[in-house]
């Protein structure tokens, strides 16, 4: 009886270390599209999906999707580029960048594994040594250099006979508005004055906001003018 017990208690006791260690390699290890993410020291995940990964670490966040070439190039021609350069991390070349946003995560880490294209976007800039740390698990057997030119996007000519310290929205602020006019000129691909939750899930997520709930607040799955005030007024934007 003594015998069954002691044996009782020392499978929970085993049974106890597994779950732990398992949740363990489950809370540092990750994989985005089929790229392995080790979360790098002092690091957390925020979100996890099959396409995409959030990490944080209380004052950066760090985001890892997958994306083909096509967007890649259509993205690097809608903004300035600030600094660039190529980087060799264990076998991987990566193209950095430093896009001008007026908004988070403008360093961006681009390559390609595999034939398959990868992002890491992050609000600050990450050095090699993370880098290597998060991309440690992979067996690189490709990793073609990705060309990307340096563009300097030219901005718009301010109208001097609009008053920007308004909106056309009643009660919303210049900053909204203009955030309001950025994000419409950027993502309504068809022009309809609203943006769609496609539009906004292949362009804004990858950019740093969040799920698009948060600004469709009417849940008809388009974020209005207005919605998209309210959302800039309520996060800071």
């Amino acid at each position: 009886m003594r015998t069954g017990l002691l044996i009782g208690i020392l499978v929970l006791i085993i049974g106890g270390v597994v779950f732990l260690a398992a949740e363990n390699y489950n809370n540092i290890h990750s994989e985005v599209d089929g790229l392995k993410i080790t979360t790098p020291t002092g690091y957390e995940k925020s979100s996890e999906s099959r396409t995409e990964l959030k990490l944080t670490n209380g004052n950066n966040v760090i985001t890892v999707y997958s994306q083909d070439l096509e967007q890649l190039k259509s993205f690097n021609k809608k903004y300035s580029t600030l600094k660039s350069k190529n980087m060799d991390v264990d076998g991987i070349n990566i193209l950095f960048k430093e896009y001008e946003f007026n908004y988070i995560n403008p360093y961006y880490y681009m390559f390609n594994i595999n034939g398959k294209y990868f992002v890491i976007n992050s609000q600050e800039e990450l050095n090699e040594t993370i880098l290597s740390e998060m991309l440690a698990e992979n067996n690189v057997t490709s990793s073609d250099k990705i060309e990307l030119p340096d563009i300097e996007v030219e901005k718009e000519k301010p109208d001097s006979n609009k008053d920007s310290s308004t909106s056309t929205d009643s009660g919303y602020s210049g900053t909204e508005a203009i955030f309001t006019k950025n994000v419409l000129d950027r993502y309504d691909s068809d022009g309809d004055g609203r943006i769609s939750r496609s539009e906004w899930n292949t362009w804004c997520l990858y950019e740093g906001y969040d799920d698009v709930s948060n600004c469709d607040t009417n849940g008809d799955g388009y974020c209005s003018r207005s919605e998209l005030n309210a959302y800039s007024r309520k996060y800071g934007y």
